[in-house]
């Protein structure tokens, strides 16, 4: 049994190659549309910045709260930051892939900004592009 039978047996039929990946064409009212969204701005990258750091520290606050109540909070709470904190450090360096591409900020040195001192060096990653 050859590869392409195989793969047709178990995947469905063959596309060929120039099927694959034809383009659709949008109607210019959605385009119009959508098009107000993707206009850039100073705020969006500021706000995403804020709202990560700030549940990283509440994260830190609660768990040290917890451990002064008791120890089986403390572990409990530090449990629970170790995957808040992880998943932040994930959208923080979602800012940083934004930055470099010039989307966190309108402004290019605010967008260079939140790139480098408030993404990238926390998560150890650089900033190029």
């Amino acid at each position: 049994m050859s590869y392409s039978s195989y793969s047709s047996q178990m995947y469905g039929r063959q596309v060929e190659p120039k099927q694959r990946y034809r383009k659709h064409k949008f109607d210019r009212e959605i385009i119009r549309k959508i098009a107000k969204y993707l206009e850039g701005n100073n705020y969006d990258g500021i706000i995403e910045v804020i709202e990560d750091w700030t549940i990283v520290t509440l994260s830190i606050i609660f768990t040290i709260h917890a451990y002064k109540l008791s120890l089986f909070a403390g572990i409990i709470s530090y449990s629970l930051a170790l995957v808040i904190i992880g998943g932040r450090q994930r959208a923080i360096a979602d800012i940083l892939h934004q930055a470099s591409h010039g989307a966190a900020a309108k402004n290019e040195y605010l967008n260079w900004l939140l790139g480098t001192i408030f993404s990238g060096y926390s998560v150890f990653q650089s900033f190029s592009i």
